[in-house]
């Protein structure tokens, strides 16, 4: 009985040893204790159908801006040009309303037109009081003076604001 014993034993041994064995060959061969390379998964793009569209959030910024501000404010009557155009430098972009600069105009050309009729009535008030001379007193012979003085000044304010009229009307 121990032969069959000591026989089973050392099948017992040698199976354990061809275990071992067979786990030290795949270990050297698979070594799993060495980093491995990551696995990547590639595909071939072709022409097709998209199958999947994404909504995204995003501000388009243009890569050229510009300021644009008027010499004078009034409500546009036409535009000349679209969101997108390219435009030269001094090209008219829009029109403005012009009634109400037109009459203004119009209100200070009569009002420079009144102060010089003024002032001709004034120069002649004041050529009358030096053609009397002695015979009139100083003070009227002034105060004809400063009323031609007064209407040159008049003249000389109007004239400035009917160029101011003008040229917001241009």
């Amino acid at each position: 009985m121990s032969s069959s014993r000591t026989a089973r034993t050392l099948r017992r041994l040698l199976f354990i040893g061809l275990l071992v064995g067979a786990a030290g060959v795949y270990a050297l061969w698979a070594r799993p204790w060495a980093p491995k390379p990551a696995s990547v998964v590639t595909e071939t793009v072709t022409a097709g159908a998209v199958s999947e569209v994404l909504a995204v959030n995003g501000q388009i910024v243009p890569s050229q801006t510009a300021d644009l501000a008027a010499p004078v404010a009034g409500q546009i009557a036409e535009i000349l040009v679209s969101e997108g155009d390219k435009v030269e430098k001094g090209q008219v972009l829009a029109r403005l309303d012009d009634t109400i600069a037109r009459a203004a105009a119009d209100q200070a050309e009569a009002a420079l037109e009144a102060a010089r009729i003024g002032l001709k009535e004034a120069a002649l008030a004041r050529d009358r009081a030096k053609a009397l001379g002695a015979s009139i007193s100083a003070q009227a012979r002034d105060s004809a003076q400063f009323a031609y003085d007064k209407a040159e000044a008049q003249v000389t304010q109007l004239a400035a604001a009917h160029d101011q009229a003008v040229r917001q009307l241009a």
